[in-house]
């Protein structure tokens, strides 16, 4: 039932709604339809740290079988005859199989890691105005190592370590297609200090932004030139 209310200076009363009827106004309002916002499809895209990096080729990929995937110690040039397959009889792997693509998806540059004892890890940059191929990578392996040490660099060779270096050195430049004499004359490289780890293993990339590690390893079980 509704109250009345007498307003001061008029003889006319005023209705006032009951508490009921407040309480089934408020209800009816609550009940109509509150226009939102339209949803719109927002595209998601998928952070660049999930994306996967192109499928290697598979001589350059390691595998969780242990086995390199081609014989390439990185001494040598990556020509023939030093680079072959695996097997009873090893085969000279051809240039045709050489210029092959190093990725799935044709790519123009690739960032590479490498290591060495001593020294910390550096990275090389590949780039090319067209695909590049397996060719490209073994090159810059083996360009990478074939590097002089500086006379800082040389520093780092503990006193106690020097014979241990100096007989890999010595090795290596009996092994490589130069005068043994002419190589000695250039001094200690980048790849006298892999501790006799220059055997190719194959690539890793530990995160698809990171540069493709280039894993080594030591001479394989029936290893010959």
């Amino acid at each position: 039932m509704s109250r009345v209310h007498h307003v001061r200076g008029s003889s006319l009363p005023i209705p006032q709604p009951s508490i009921k009827e407040m309480a089934h106004e408020q209800k009816e309002t609550s009940s109509k339809e509150v226009p939102t916002a339209r949803r719109t499809n927002i595209p998601r895209f998928r952070p660049r740290s999930q994306e996967k990096p192109p499928g290697l080729h598979p001589q350059l990929l390691a595998d969780g079988s242990g086995r390199p995937p081609l014989r390439f110690n990185v001494i040598f040039p990556p020509a023939n005859p030093y680079l072959k397959t695996w097997g009873d009889i090893p085969r000279i792997i051809d240039d045709k199989e050489l210029d092959e693509s190093a990725t799935e998806t044709d790519i123009k540059a690739m960032s590479l890691k490498l290591k060495c004892e001593l020294l910390p890890p550096w990275e090389c940059v590949i780039r090319k105005c067209k695909a590049i191929t397996c060719r490209d990578v073994f090159e810059a392996i083996w360009r990478e190592y074939d590097v002089e040490l500086t006379e800082t660099e040389k520093a780092k060779i503990p006193e106690q370590h020097m014979s241990f270096y100096q007989k890999s050195f010595k090795k290596r430049c009996k092994e490589v297609p130069v005068l043994t004499a002419l190589e000695e004359s250039r001094g200690f490289k980048r790849i006298d200090l892999l501790a006799g780890r220059t055997f190719f293993r194959g690539m890793t990339k530990p995160d698809p932004t990171a540069p493709w590690v280039v894993e080594l390893q030591m001479a394989p079980r029936g290893y010959t030139l």
